[in-house]
């Protein structure tokens, strides 16, 4: 040892730290490297089918946050109401369909800058004799469309009654409802129901009347926001006492009785 040389020291210090190093290397786990695989591709269907299903978690997002509002549309057989709802729900007009079938439609709707979603079901095979078969869809429902066929009088005959059938479930008090003549496009040869009887019965049941065609078009946007609008909203404050009840007529009684008590007047 004394020999060697300080060269030497240093050749044999670094043959020391390269046989460490290796030692290090040997202990170390083997990692074994694969090669980077090209990006997965998928057919254009698969994205659309992906594109599809984003756009239903966010519409189905958007629903939770709006409120909605369930009608339903009441009346005897082939009176128009699948033809009312879908022309509402769609934008058209569909002539041929089973009308025996319970269906049910939904539309985005904006009412005096409050945005809902509008659900519309029809009751199908109802005899107002009989009353509904499914009590509890017209609990769930939050307004009524009444509807009559203005070429066939026996369904304007039962509409007192289909409202008193539902009153029966839902209860006397405030009730959203609409009163509807359909199919107004039709000639005035065929017509059995005037406009001046639409509008008596409508005051008569203390609810607001409209006429509509689904073929034409005519007259449904603006009954079904007119009843969103009751669902909504509440009763007009206007004329709380003509929400489900009678035509008002007391009350412009009492407003005349109070006019010539303030006109009146006593001499000392």
């Amino acid at each position: 040892m004394d020999n060697l040389t300080p060269l030497s020291l240093e050749g044999e210090k670094l043959t020391f730290v390269a046989l460490l190093r290796q030692q290090r290397r040997l202990a170390r786990p083997e990692v074994v490297r694969r090669p980077t695989s090209s990006p997965q591709r998928h057919s254009p269907i698969v994205i659309a089918q992906r594109v599809r299903v984003c756009a239903s978690l966010s519409r189905s997002s958007a629903v939770g946050a709006m409120a909605e509002v369930k009608i339903i549309l009441v009346g005897t057989k082939k009176v128009g109401k699948g033809a009312l709802a879908i022309r509402f729900s769609h934008g058209y007009f569909m002539e041929n369909y089973d009308p025996t079938v319970e269906d049910s439609y939904r539309k985005r709707l904006n009412v005096q800058d409050k945005e809902c979603l509008v659900e519309l079901q029809k009751v199908s095979d109802y005899e107002p004799s009989e009353g509904f078969s499914n009590g509890q869809q017209i609990r769930d429902a939050q307004g009524f469309v009444l509807v009559y066929s203005v070429t066939d009088s026996a369904s304007f005959d039962t509409i007192n009654k289909s409202k008193q059938n539902i009153e029966k479930i839902k209860g006397t008090g405030f009730i959203p409802m609409a009163l509807c003549g359909s199919k107004t496009d039709v000639a005035a040869s065929e017509r059995k129901v005037t406009s001046e009887q639409g509008q008596q019965l409508g005051q008569q049941l203390g609810v607001p009347f409209f006429e509509a065609s689904a073929q034409a078009g005519s007259g449904v946007e603006e009954m079904f926001n007119s009843l969103v609008n009751l669902v909504l909203n509440g009763a007009p404050k206007a004329a709380p006492a003509a929400a489900n009840g009678g035509g008002g007529g007391n009350t412009k009684a009492a407003k005349k009785t109070q006019e010539k008590k303030r006109s009146a007047c006593t001499l000392l």
